[in-house]
């Protein structure tokens, strides 16, 4: 089973939840060789619940992910800490949510959590916690507390950020916690760049928790990664700056 630990249908976290970009998004990750996704919008994002909402009332829920036509969705958000890292939160719907809950509907800095918090309530739900882009600069836990970096499932080899593989490698080894690729997909062309090739299928968050954690699974760097993600990254600002404008010709 291939799957992508890292993927936004938003082209930012300031805009609502579109259906068909999400449609759009999934067929290309079919055609891209992957068979599910973690669906990481921001914990902070416009209107948050209404993300599942919409997937409740066109998709059918079934073991731990959506069912979009034989392809699997699972459940997640990306969470920014205190510390300024981000963390990737992927769970059983019902266990993602009670944990978005213990935060106001619209979240602002001050109500970011720590990590030790974050890890501790993340853990009580049996969720997956991976650390995002942990060697960009912006977003840095490399120099983090190595018992709390430790307790993460895993930590992000990012699509977009590939130079950076052999510092999230190493610190992978120092903290013994496998890396977990995500392509941080925000645009099509960002999708694929990156995969975790799991070697059994798995249908549920206990499966997925277990086969990293025994590390049955390698990941993958498609050829051409680097070109993608850097094409997706100008299309992606393209495409935000004419929304923008769009937005606020509507007003």
């Amino acid at each position: 089973m291939y799957m992508d630990f890292h993927c936004h249908t938003k082209i930012s976290k300031k805009f609502e939840f579109e259906l068909d970009r999400f449609k759009r998004i999934i067929k290309t990750a079919k055609k891209n060789g992957l068979d599910a996704i973690a669906l990481t919008e921001h914990f902070h994002t416009v209107n948050f619940y209404n993300i599942y909402k919409t997937l409740d009332q066109n998709y059918e829920y079934k073991d731990d992910y959506y069912d979009v036509d034989g392809f699997k969705v699972f459940c997640g958000m990306e969470v920014d800490i205190k510390e300024k890292g981000h963390i990737i939160i992927v769970g059983r719907k019902e266990d993602l949510l009670d944990l978005r809950g213990l935060f106001p509907e619209v979240i602002t800095e001050k109500e970011f959590p720590t990590l030790e918090y974050l890890i501790a309530e993340a853990e009580k739900r049996n969720l997956i916690k991976v650390g995002a882009h942990p060697a960009k600069r912006s977003k840095y836990l490399v120099d983090m507390d190595p018992s709390l970096l430790n307790r993460l499932d895993g930590l992000g080899l990012n699509g977009k950020a590939l130079n950076l593989k052999d510092e999230v490698a190493a610190l992978s080894k120092r903290v013994n916690v496998p890396m977990v690729a995500g392509s941080d997909t925000h645009h099509v062309l960002h999708m694929g760049t990156v995969k975790n090739r799991f070697y059994a299928e798995h249908d549920t968050i206990a499966g997925i928790k277990k086969a990293i954690a025994n590390r049955e699974f390698e990941t993958v760097i498609t050829k051409g990664a680097k070109l993608k993600a850097a094409a997706g990254q100008v299309a992606k600002k393209i495409a935000k700056r004419f929304k923008e404008l769009k937005e606020s010709q509507a007003v």
